[in-house]
């Protein structure tokens, strides 16, 4: 191979997407998990009150850090909206690094819903099962049925079908909606990335919930 050959061969590889790792920066599959990159052993990750370097240190992260929670970029995008535990805050967006993403139409997995007033939770530790919880309730094992986006979209609102386990009497299904979109529980300071809707039919008196989903569960 010549110098100028291997010259090109090198400037193809740089430009090409699927030869580097993708950072925040260039993502858009939000929410998504994320790793921090880039950080040396000996230094640590600040997250910050607000997306500027200058904005109060809320914690900081180490270099080993994974499975963090970012909901968003800033209006400049080189920041990352971040959750996880209660703190929300932001982290510059060089340094995280995208886990690979759901498969189009699925629902996140593991992934954990709830709501308040009244209190309850929906659990998904997998794809295809599903826990409901509503105190002093016992809870109610599902199993995932159906769950897509609209025909024809690759994104968007998920929608799934759940069936109750192990012969409940009465009968329970559940059907749920998995919006995009910030969404605060109403009791903490946390910010959150998914909106549920969740109809629970059992009896003759379906209940309709809805709540707030975070891709890391506690």
């Amino acid at each position: 191979m010549t110098r100028r050959s291997f010259a090109l061969l090198i400037a193809v590889l740089l430009a090409c997407p699927q030869a580097q790792a993708e950072t925040a920066a260039t993502y858009s599959g939000f929410p998504n998990l994320f790793n921090v990159t880039g950080v040396s052993a000996d230094d640590v990750l600040n997250v910050r009150a607000q997306p500027d370097a200058s904005a109060p240190i809320l914690t900081t992260l180490p270099p080993q850090r994974t499975g963090i929670e970012g909901l968003g970029l800033s209006d400049s995008g080189t920041w990352v909206h971040v959750a996880f535990g209660e703190t929300t805050g932001w982290v510059n967006a060089r340094f995280l690094s995208a886990q690979p993403p759901r498969p189009a139409g699925a629902l996140p997995s593991p992934m954990r819903c709830h709501g308040t007033e009244p209190f309850w939770g929906l659990n998904f530790p997998n794809g295809s099962f599903a826990e409901f919880e509503r105190l002093p309730d016992p809870e109610i094992p599902f199993s995932v049925t159906f769950q897509s986006t609209a025909i024809g979209r690759q994104s968007g609102d998920i929608v799934a079908r759940l069936t109750g386990t192990g012969d409940p009497q009465p009968p329970v299904q559940g059907t749920l909606t998995l919006r995009h979109e910030m969404c605060s529980d109403g009791m903490s300071d946390r910010s959150f990335g998914l909106s549920i809707l969740f109809l629970l039919e059992r009896g003759d008196t379906p209940e309709l919930y809805s709540g707030c989903c975070s891709l890391t569960t506690p």
